[in-house]
């Protein structure tokens, strides 16, 4: 936090928000996942020692970005989607 002065405060209700933008209810693309991709992406920038060579800047969009990658997914695959016809649905 220190790098980027991002009071502790800020950064917790940061993390709230993107935890709403979840969908509670999915299986599987839900908050608990999300944490659990940014932690494999902590591991493997500390366990392989990227963070030796990726600054402070590309280390915290690494973490944010796995946070986020799943925000509002609405739980159904593409093959779901196709199926129903959705308005999601890549052709």
């Amino acid at each position: 936090f220190t790098n980027f002065s991002i009071p502790v405060t800020t950064f917790v209700n940061f993390v709230k928000e993107i935890k709403a933008g979840y969908n509670s209810s999915a299986p599987y693309h839900n908050h608990h996942h999300a944490f659990d991709v940014m932690h494999v992406c902590y591991l493997l920038i500390t366990r392989c020692k990227a963070d030796e060579y990726l600054d402070s800047f590309n280390i915290i969009s690494i973490l944010v970005g796995a946070l986020a990658h799943d925000l509002g997914h609405d739980g159904f695959n593409n093959a779901f989607h196709c199926t129903t016809n959705s308005e999601l649905a890549v052709v």
